[in-house]
């Protein structure tokens, strides 16, 4: 007989552990990167894609050369612009004066070569298109190279106010090609206003003297070098270069091109010549004393549903504004009718009362007492 007898073996327990739950990390250096190249490849891919079109406007034109510039005259470009010196305009627009005001201050972009000024600030922005500085910088770039401009058109002895007549014509139009000069719609008030304002070298030192050290630490703040942390992960870098487009071929002057279709309408702004609805043809340049422009609300909360196409206030020069008759001046001052603190101003130059009584009265032209 067989019994079986049970063997039991001891079993070693062990202690239960509890999993703690994972927790999820952020690395705020990888997300502000990722955030930076997010941007970086919108905004070059805008520059890129402008840039192309750019090529592709300048090869779709017939050019026509005159000294240095290559003029392109369509009847479809609704607002004359250029682009290193390619100039796009139509001349039917503009009378011949208007044409060669146009010309003068193309011409000074072009041999300024403002147009790699206004890439490289292009790019600037997008590199940098976190930094609010920069395209404020941007936007600076642009207005003084409207200035430089100008100022050159004007150095030429052109008539002053005929070109802001020639600046205010068609303003209204909104057709800005991207990385070009627009003649029009370019900071068009703050030029007029800088055309008007007498030179003060002594200011303009002081104030260049104030804004360059501000422009040096403005760069000097991406020269700061940022050590990071070593990690362990390994991080794969992947490169991808963007395709640049091939340089615009030499133009064909000859191949005509088919006509182009008709250019849209645009509505004319409001004139209002001393408070007097009226055209810019009714008045003479020398006339003018003051001009101001209104556009968008600015326009039409002041003159309502009229002022929606930009409102253009002008106001003239009338005989009140001054003493015709330098007789008149003399006997003032004779007669002490004018403060002996009075200040006398000559052709823009501080006088004596005594240099102003010695004028001979055929050489006045008008006298005003403010």
């Amino acid at each position: 007989m067989v019994v079986e007898v049970p063997v039991f073996q001891p079993i070693e327990t062990l202690p239960a552990y509890k999993t703690a739950p994972e927790t999820f990390a952020v690395d705020w250096i990888e997300l502000a990167f990722a955030l930076y190249a997010i941007g970086l490849f919108f905004f070059l891919m805008k520059f890129i894609f402008n840039l192309i079109q750019l090529v592709k406007n300048i090869r779709k034109h017939t050019f026509k050369k005159l000294n240095n510039l290559l003029i392109a005259d369509d009847e479809s470009i609704q607002s004359p612009y250029s682009f290193f010196n390619f100039v796009f305009l139509n001349t039917t627009d503009f009378g011949e004066k208007e044409t060669a005001y146009i010309f003068k201050h193309e011409q000074a972009h072009a041999e300024g070569f403002h147009s790699i000024d206004l890439l490289f600030a292009n790019l600037y922005t997008v590199f940098f298109w976190f930094n609010p500085f920069a395209w404020l910088y941007n936007k600076a770039i642009e207005q003084n190279l409207e200035f430089i401009a100008e100022e050159s058109s004007i150095a030429s002895k052109i008539d002053k106010n005929q070109y802001q007549l020639t600046l205010l014509k068609s303003f209204s139009i909104d057709a800005k090609i991207p990385l070009t000069h627009p003649f029009y719609k370019s900071f068009l008030k703050n030029r007029i206003v800088m055309m008007n304002q007498r030179k003060s070298p002594k200011h303009n030192a002081l104030k260049s003297s104030v804004i360059l050290p501000l422009l040096v630490l403005f760069f000097l703040q991406f020269q700061v070098e940022v050590v990071a942390q070593d990690k362990s992960k390994t991080i794969k870098e992947t490169s991808s270069e963007a395709p640049i487009p091939p340089p615009p071929p030499t133009p064909n002057v000859e191949t005509p091109t088919p006509p182009p279709p008709p250019p849209p309408f645009v509505e004319k702004p409001l004139v209002l010549i001393d408070g007097v609805e009226q055209t810019l043809e009714e008045i003479k340049p020398e006339d003018i004393k003051t001009i101001n422009v209104l556009k968008d609300e600015h326009a039409t909360g002041k003159y309502g549903e009229k002022g929606k196409n930009g409102v253009i206030e002008i106001t003239l020069i009338h005989p009140d504004d001054a003493y015709l008759s330098s007789k008149n001046l003399k006997s003032d001052i004779q007669s002490n009718n004018l403060p002996e603190n009075a200040l006398y101003v000559i052709d823009d130059k501080i006088t004596t009362r005594d240099a102003v009584e010695k004028l001979n009265p055929e050489n006045i032209r008008a006298v005003y007492v403010i």
